[in-house]
């Protein structure tokens, strides 16, 4: 389980640092190695839907976007806006606004 969650970290931190934003949603376009997810097969399809054969059991199965902000934080890119994550998972916005920048 920790191989799985750690390819899929990798795969969130690598969409933040090529700056596409929620990061959440740009993971699926990452380098990854797929035998590192739980049954082998990538927890998400080439066009970014999900894969249900893919998806682990466990717990880490929460909020994306909370994800996102943690991962923001520890490789210190821009968080959106609370109000800009909801227009986008919510289908508002056409594509992600780009994030302010920190002081």
């Amino acid at each position: 389980m920790m191989e799985h969650l750690r390819e899929y970290t990798a795969c969130v931190v690598w969409a933040v640092q090529q700056g596409l934003r929620p990061a959440v949603a740009h993971k699926h376009l990452a380098p990854c190695d797929v035998g590192s997810f739980y049954y082998g097969v990538a927890p998400w399809h080439a066009d970014g839907r999900v894969n249900a054969l893919g998806v682990s059991p466990g717990p880490e199965r929460g909020n994306g976007v909370e994800m996102s902000r943690r991962i923001a934080d520890m490789t210190g890119a821009e968080a959106m806006r609370p109000e800009d994550e909801r227009a986008f998972w919510q289908g508002g916005a056409k594509k992600p606004p780009a994030a302010p920048k920190r002081a």
